[in-house]
C-alpha cells in the first residue's frame, strides 16, 4: 500500500512537471500571399506593402492574438528591371532566417523564400514557422533607432524629419531601412526613403530628410522598418500638428421646370482663418436670373458660407465645377508652392509667395426640358412680292419701249424721203 502511494505521488509530480515545460511546436510550412492573411495558432502574417525598383523587398507585419509584435523589412539583393515583365515571370530570393523573441512568445522562420512573379510581379513569402509560446527572457535590444520631427510645421512649408541610429554591439552592423509616410505629407520624388549602411561600433548614425504638408491636421508619422529583429524604438510613432487654411467646396440644386437654383457652400475645415476667391461658371444653353457667380470673403475656422443664384436653362446641361482659391496670410517660399493654373477673374489678386491653394467642387449633370414655342407665339408674317429697285425698273421701260421708237423714226425718214423726190 505504501509503494503504492509513493508511486502515485511520483507520477503526478512527473505529469505536472511536463506540463509545465514550453509547448515546442514542430516547423510549418507557411505560404504568404500578397493581399491575404494567412494565421498559423495565435500568429498572422501579412505583406502590407512591397517593391522591387532599387532592389526588391516586402514588409511583413506579424501579429501574435491579434497584436502586432513584429513588422520586418525583407529585402533581396538586387532589383527587378522592368523588360522581364511576363505572364510566366518569377524571381526567387533567399533570404536570412528571422527570430522574434518576447516574453511569451519565441518565434522562427527558416528558410525563407521571397518570390517575385506575373506581370507586374507581386510578392509571396515561403517559409517553415516554429512558434514557442513561452515565458522567455527577452533578448537584450542592442540596435535602438528614434525618429524626431517638429511639433508644428506650416502647410506647404518645409520642416526636417530625423532618424538617429545608435549601434550598442562592439562590431559593425549592416542595416537596410525604409521609411513612410501618411497620406498629404510628401517629399521630393527623388527621394525613396530608403537606406543600406552600416554604423560603426559603439557609434550612431543619422539620416534627415524634409517634407511638406499639403493639408493641415494631426498627423501620425509611422516608424521606419529595418531588416533586423534586435532593435528598439525610441517612441512607438512621431506625432504632428499642421496648421494652415483648408476648403472644402459643395455644390447642389433645386430644379423647378428650366429654371434650376444653385447653392454653393464654401466650408473652412482647416484650422487658420482663410480668404477665398470663389469663380464659378454657367453652361452655354443657360443665363443668370439673379444672383452672382464670382465673389469673395473671408471664412473662421469651422465657418461655411452659402452664395445662391437662380438659372434658367434651355434643355439638358452640365453644371461647371466651381472653382476656390484660398489664400493666407503666412508666406512661404515661393520655391516649394506649386504653379496653379487660375481662371482669368483669379490672376493679379494675390502673391503667390503667402501660402494658397485651389479647390473645386463637384460638377451636375441637369435634366431640364427643352423649352418649345407655342404656334400662338409664332407671328405669321404675309409673303410680299419681291419689287426690283427704282433704276432697275426704270431701265426695263427703257428697253421695252426701244422698238417703237426705233419705227417711227424710219417711218419719219422714209416721208422725208419721199418728199425730195
Amino acid at each position: 500500500m505504501r509503494f503504492v502511494t509513493i508511486l502515485a505521488v511520483v507520477c503526478i509530480l512527473v505529469c505536472i512537471s511536463v506540463t509545465s515545460l514550453p509547448a515546442l511546436a514542430s516547423s510549418t510550412e507557411v505560404v504568404v500571399e500578397w493581399g491575404e492573411v494567412e494565421k498559423v495558432g495565435n500568429v498572422s502574417f501579412e505583406i502590407v506593402s512591397y517593391g522591387y525598383e532599387e532592389y526588391a523587398w516586402a514588409e511583413l507585419k506579424v501579429l501574435y492574438q491579434n497584436e502586432s509584435v513584429m513588422d520586418t523589412l525583407l529585402t533581396g539583393n538586387e532589383s527587378i528591371p522592368y523588360f522581364v515583365y511576363s505572364t510566366e515571370f518569377e524571381k526567387t530570393f533567399y533570404l536570412e532566417p528571422i527570430n522574434y523573441t518576447s516574453e511569451t512568445l519565441n518565434l522562427s522562420m527558416e528558410d525563407v523564400e521571397m518570390i517575385f512573379s506575373g506581370n507586374p510581379p507581386i510578392p509571396k513569402l515561403e517559409f517553415l514557422l516554429s512558434v514557442n509560446e513561452t515565458f522567455k527572457a527577452v533578448e537584450e535590444e542592442k540596435i535602438r533607432i528614434n525618429k524626431t520631427t517638429v511639433e508644428c510645421a506650416y502647410i506647404k512649408e518645409r520642416f526636417p524629419i530625423k532618424i538617429s541610429i545608435e549601434n550598442e554591439y562592439d562590431d559593425y552592423v549592416s542595416i537596410k531601412m525604409r521609411d513612410s509616410l501618411p497620406d498629404n505629407i510628401v517629399t521630393d520624388p527623388y527621394n525613396k526613403l530608403t537606406w543600406t549602411f552600416e554604423v560603426a561600433p559603439m557609434s550612431s548614425k543619422i539620416i534627415t530628410y524634409t517634407v511638406q504638408a499639403l493639408k493641415p491636421g494631426e498627423y501620425i508619422l509611422p516608424n521606419p522598418v529595418v531588416n533586423r529583429s534586435d532593435v528598439s524604438f525610441g517612441s512607438n510613432n512621431t506625432s504632428l500638428l499642421v496648421i494652415g487654411p483648408w476648403v472644402d467646396v459643395e455644390k447642389k440644386v433645386n430644379v423647378n421646370g428650366n429654371f434650376v437654383e444653385v447653392n454653393l457652400t464654401i466650408k473652412n475645415t482647416g484650422n487658420e482663418s482663410v480668404r477665398v476667391y470663389v469663380a464659378d461658371f454657367v453652361p452655354k444653353n443657360a443665363e443668370i436670373l439673379s444672383g452672382k457667380l464670382n465673389f469673395t470673403t473671408t471664412l473662421d475656422v469651422n465657418q461655411s458660407y452659402s452664395n445662391v443664384y437662380t438659372l434658367k436653362v434651355n434643355g439638358g446641361a452640365t453644371l461647371p465645377r466651381a472653382k476656390v482659391l484660398f489664400v493666407s496670410g503666412r508666406q512661404v517660399d515661393k520655391y516649394f508652392t506649386e504653379d496653379i493654373m487660375l481662371p482669368d477673374c483669379f490672376k493679379g489678386i494675390f502673391d503667390s509667395r503667402y501660402a494658397h491653394g485651389v479647390r473645386e467642387s463637384n460638377q451636375i449633370q441637369l435634366s431640364v426640358p427643352k423649352e418649345e414655342v407655342k404656334e400662338s407665339e409664332v407671328i405669321a408674317t404675309p409673303k410680299t412680292e419681291t419689287q426690283p429697285p427704282p433704276e432697275t425698273q426704270n431701265k426695263e421701260e427703257s428697253k421695252a419701249k426701244l422698238p417703237f421708237v426705233g419705227v417711227e423714226l424710219l417711218v419719219l425718214i422714209f416721208y422725208l424721203f419721199r418728199q425730195r423726190l
